[in-house]
């Protein structure tokens, strides 16, 4: 996503994510797979935290368990993005386009 012109910070689990969630949040959280949690369980968590709970929010992912997608849906995710089939440029417009048409916060 730099390379087409977004700010990128990246951490590579859930705890630095989460120190980085509450020190400063970022515009958008374009949430991987994590090796120690499920996304759907820090997504949770992220809806769960006053600081936390409106940011906006895409998993990446490839494969997710029977039910997380509706899991993540009520959860106020803005979008599931499958990692296969996005370029850095799909996914660049894709975050725009979901950031410009948002047009309540998540719960």
């Amino acid at each position: 996503l730099g390379s087409v012109g977004w700010h990128v910070d990246v951490v590579n689990d859930w705890r630095s994510a989460w120190v980085r969630l509450l020190g400063s949040q970022p515009d958008v959280l374009v949430l991987d797979s994590l090796p120690e949690l499920k996304q759907t369980d820090a997504l949770d968590l992220i809806r769960s935290h006053a600081k936390t709970r409106g940011l906006p929010v895409i998993l990446l992912t490839d494969a997710l368990e029977p039910g997380d997608q509706d899991s993540a849906r009520q959860l106020g995710v803005l979008d599931l993005l499958v990692k296969s089939r996005a370029t850095r440029q799909t996914l660049s417009e894709t975050l725009r386009r979901l950031l410009n048409n948002r047009t309540e916060s998540p719960r």
